[in-house]
């Protein structure tokens, strides 16, 4: 049975079907409700045992902790802007690609569902501790297209998925073993060089004929974008850019002779800055060169200096491991002051362009 709506300006209930208030007359205006064909990475997040935290816990200190649990989730996916749609208790369901899509929304949904599993333990070092017990969560992963949009009875309409895929991913959920994430082929064929992935065996899931192939995500290479995921496996060779990259190596000539460069690589997108650079890279751990990365990421964009903290902590972590105070002891000991006296600057323009590759200034 539809619930009643009431009127905003009198308060006068709203019989389901009404265009005018029978109090006020106001006109009552239908809400259109919208929904599209969308492909979306789905998150289905399980607690494991609730039933037994039930039995253990009484039920105050039970909300208590699933209101910890729940936050985790929440704040996990919005990190990642994907979008929290139910709490179903021990529950909660998610999916990213709607109503702001990413390219990387596959790696995106993975990074929260990873953020969860490592931050269920800090719940569990606090309120956990406390009561005594210990929270384990499941999650599973799935890409491909739904219909979503704002479902519900009159005057409660919330935002859901409807499909196949959506039951595929809470079925792939339920055969992910305690504090893993398990993920579909389609996902795992866009996270793959992001993360460590291993193929599970094959499983027969609940309401699907087929056999499932499934895959443990096991932790994430440090890859921030796609030619780093790439360039995990084989690339294909550079063609061309010859002199760009004679431009570079000069450069890297007269660094490695005692002189301080910075060298600018601008251009259109997709012109293959990143390929250069990389190529780059590699030549110069070649000659056994240290090479120290700052990246910029729109994750990242509210955290201050977050690309220099990430640099020093990959660094640090690199040379003497997780320890704090050696971290902080070697953070202290490498700063020293550096001189850059002259500022080359690449332009990378199409490869039938006549442009001038380089201007120094």
């Amino acid at each position: 049975m539809d619930s009643i709506e009431s009127c905003s300006r009198c308060s006068a209930a709203i019989q389901p079907g009404s265009r005018f208030c029978a109090g006020c007359g106001r006109e009552i205006k239908t809400r259109q409700l919208r929904s599209e064909r969308r492909s979306l990475t789905f998150l289905f997040f399980d607690l494991v045992d609730s039933i037994g935290l039930s039995q253990r816990l009484d039920p105050e200190d039970l909300v208590e902790l699933l209101k910890s649990y729940q936050s985790v989730c929440r704040d996990s996916v919005t990190l990642y802007e994907g979008r929290v749609t139910q709490f179903l208790g021990d529950g909660v369901v998610a999916f990213f690609g709607y109503p702001i899509a990413h390219e990387d929304d596959e790696v995106r949904a993975t990074r929260a569902a990873l953020r969860v599993i490592d931050d269920i333990k800090v719940v569990n070092q606090g309120i956990g501790k406390r009561l005594g017990v210990e929270l384990h969560v499941r999650v599973g992963l799935h890409t491909g297209e739904a219909v979503v949009g704002e479902l519900g009875p009159s005057g409660s309409y919330q935002l859901f998925a409807v499909g196949e895929n959506v039951n595929l991913a809470a079925r792939i959920q339920g055969a992910a073993a305690p504090d893993t994430v398990v993920v579909s082929l389609s996902t795992a064929k866009q996270i793959e060089g992001h993360f460590q992935i291993e193929a599970l065996d094959p499983q027969s899931l609940k309401g699907f004929g087929a056999m499932i192939e499934l895959f443990r995500v096991v932790a994430a290479t440090g890859a921030r974008t796609k030619l780093e995921a790439a360039a995990r496996g084989q690339l294909t060779p550079r063609v061309g850019r010859e002199r760009e990259m004679a431009v570079i190596a000069s450069s890297w000539a007269e660094v490695q002779k005692g002189a301080s460069r910075i060298l600018f690589v601008r251009g259109e997108a997709g012109i293959g800055k990143s390929r250069l650079i990389h190529d780059f890279k590699q030549s110069a751990l070649a000659t056994g060169a240290e090479v120290f990365e700052c990246f910029c990421s729109r994750l990242t964009d509210r955290t201050a200096l977050a690309p220099i903290v990430e640099m020093l902590n990959a660094l640090v972590s690199k040379r003497v491991g997780d320890e704090p105070a050696a971290r902080s002891n070697t953070t202290a000991s490498s700063r020293r002051p550096v001189s850059c006296r002259t500022v080359p600057r690449l332009d990378i323009a199409p490869a039938d362009s006549g442009r001038s590759s380089s201007d120094r200034r």
